[in-house]
């Protein structure tokens, strides 16, 4: 089966590279925003960092390296699952917590990160009002998550809960157990926004790009998502692309 992936993955590059030339990886992005924002001399949180702090799209060989050697010794990660805290090998201060009541200090930290963690968040006011007191005047919170009105989403709101676990792990190449619930209650540009206003945060820099198709898995059909990703390169839809990354700055 992994040869069979692997195949298909390279199939599905060439055909990108054609219909979608250029196109930018968000996962790669949201590295490059926090190697801009990540300062050597402070401390950093990762938010439900999970077993990894990138998905395997990003080259940790090079500038996510380059990050992760900087920041040994001022890196921590909080995540409700220990086994996942265990597997996490770019973490070494690992913390069980819940990231709505976070058992850390005020003022402890200058950025905080979330990789696709926001949309399995119950009450993400809670969470930024904890991240707020957490983190320096000044410091940073990056957010990179799936965007309310793209196409992925919707699709996955359709689907029935356990066949929605079964169908994400096959196409994502991710394990049932990885799979967790979505709830999308700041999954909108307007409604980020408007969340981190009222939580004493400013949105220094607001982005929404279209990630890899979904569908490779399934083969010819994946050319039919690809023309639809190309539609959405068009900058009047671009409120429709899969993903949002986001940098807010406390106040």
């Amino acid at each position: 089966m992994g040869r069979i992936r692997s195949s298909l993955w390279k199939s599905y590059y060439r055909l990108e590279g054609f219909i979608l030339p250029g196109r930018a990886d968000p996962q790669q992005l949201y590295r490059d925003i926090l190697i801009k924002y990540y300062d050597p001399r402070s401390s950093w949180l990762d938010l439900g960092c999970g077993h990894s702090l990138f998905t395997p799209s990003v080259t940790v060989s090079d500038r996510g390296r380059e990050l992760l050697e900087s920041a040994i010794g001022r890196l921590y990660g909080i995540d409700l699952d220990m086994n996942n805290l265990r597997r996490n090998p770019h973490i070494v201060d690992k913390v069980l917590g819940d990231i709505q009541r976070l058992p850390l200090g005020d003022g402890t930290f200058s950025l905080v990160s979330a990789n696709m963690v926001m949309e399995h968040v119950t009450d993400p006011g809670a969470v930024l009002a904890e991240v707020g007191r957490i983190l320096v005047r000044g410091g940073i919170l990056v957010i990179h998550t799936p965007n309310y009105l793209s196409y992925k989403v919707m699709f996955n709101l359709l689907l029935p809960g356990r066949g929605k676990e079964r169908l994400i792990s096959f196409l994502q190449n991710r394990r049932e157990e990885d799979v967790f619930p979505t709830r999308y209650r700041m999954n909108r540009i307007a409604v980020l926004e408007e969340l981190a206003r009222s939580h004493g945060f400013k949105v220094l820099e607001c982005r929404v790009e279209q990630g890899a198709a979904e569908t490779v898995m399934l083969g010819p059909l994946v050319i039919f998502e690809l023309l639809l990703m190309k539609l959405l390169s068009w900058k009047i839809l671009r409120k429709f692309r899969s993903n949002i990354l986001v940098v807010l700055q406390k106040v």
